[in-house]
């Protein structure tokens, strides 16, 4: 919950809890692990939605022009080419 509160918290339709319904959480808790992973390696990948549908990656920019324009910027200047 801690991370909606931070990437959500200027939303108005952000995610709540109820939205799991009578006993969501509860039946979830039993299978919610943690664990601690040491790394090795990371290779990391510049990802802007370019593997994604076009309808799809537009309506991420679409959603991303309220709460991080510069962000929807980036993945506009990334899928600009695109036609599918």
């Amino acid at each position: 919950l801690q991370l909606v509160d931070v990437l959500e918290k200027d939303r108005d339709d952000r995610w709540r809890m109820r939205e799991l319904g009578p006993g969501g959480m509860e039946r979830r808790i039993p299978d919610i692990l943690g664990f601690d992973l040491p790394i090795e390696r990371l290779e990391a990948k510049f990802k802007m939605g370019q593997d994604e549908r076009l309808y799809d990656t537009n309506a991420a920019i679409g959603t991303l022009e309220q709460s991080d324009p510069a962000l929807a910027t980036m993945m506009k200047a990334h899928n600009a080419h695109r036609k599918d």
